[in-house]
């Protein structure tokens, strides 16, 4: 039987007898096709890069130079190279998500890069909430580390311990400082009057 596919040609013979022959159509060679996966984005910063201790409530420990007491939050550089924070945010997961872009910013090798709330311009909630380190542009952004934390009470930090993991609350904040017994005592020793004249009372209401 010829199929709906096949070809039918006609020719002359000798005779005048016209035989007719079936050329069966040829199938086509099946096509492939190939699909890729697209490579997992690669954080531009390294994960030497960590939060190491934030502070929701800072009434008392860490005064700026206009005599504020903002919120602050601590990044320090575990490696021994310098990071470039081009493209490198912080979100605060605070039900609006603030943002704090630090491009233009660097972190030395081996240091603390401190982040003044007051300067620029972000609360951590009192209630808890997680901060996020995050590098690169829009879908392809990637979490670098995170410091989650429970709500607080006045002059406590939460602080990630010498491994770098499970932030602890502490009311011995370590601001620009390792988060160890000595780096409190440097802390200490850095906001000490600098001279021998010192402020040693003030009465608010007499």
């Amino acid at each position: 039987a010829v199929t709906e596919t096949d070809s039918i040609s006609t020719q002359q013979t000798e005779n005048g007898i016209k035989e007719s022959t079936v050329k069966p159509t040829e199938t086509p060679a099946p096509t492939t096709t190939t699909s890729t996966v697209a490579p997992m984005p690669v954080p531009i910063v390294p994960p030497e890069l960590i939060i190491s201790e934030v502070c929701p409530k800072n009434n008392a420990h860490l005064m700026t130079a206009d005599g504020t007491f903002p919120d602050w939050i601590e990044l320090k550089n575990t490696s021994e190279k310098k990071i470039d924070l081009k493209d490198v945010f912080i979100r605060i997961e605070n039900g609006s998500d603030t943002v704090i872009d630090l491009t233009g910013l660097s972190v030395d090798a081996s240091a603390y890069l401190m982040l003044d709330g007051k300067q620029m311009d972000f609360n951590l909630p009192e209630e808890g909430c997680t901060v996020l380190l995050c590098a690169g542009k829009g879908d392809s952004a990637v979490d670098v580390d995170k410091l989650s934390y429970g709500a607080v009470s006045s002059d406590c930090s939460f602080c990630k311990n010498e491994k770098n993991i499970n932030a602890e609350k502490t009311i011995y904040v370590t601001p620009g400082f390792a988060n160890t017994d000595a780096g409190y005592e440097s802390f200490c020793n850095s906001v000490k009057a600098k001279g021998p004249l010192i402020i040693h009372e003030v009465m608010v209401a007499n």
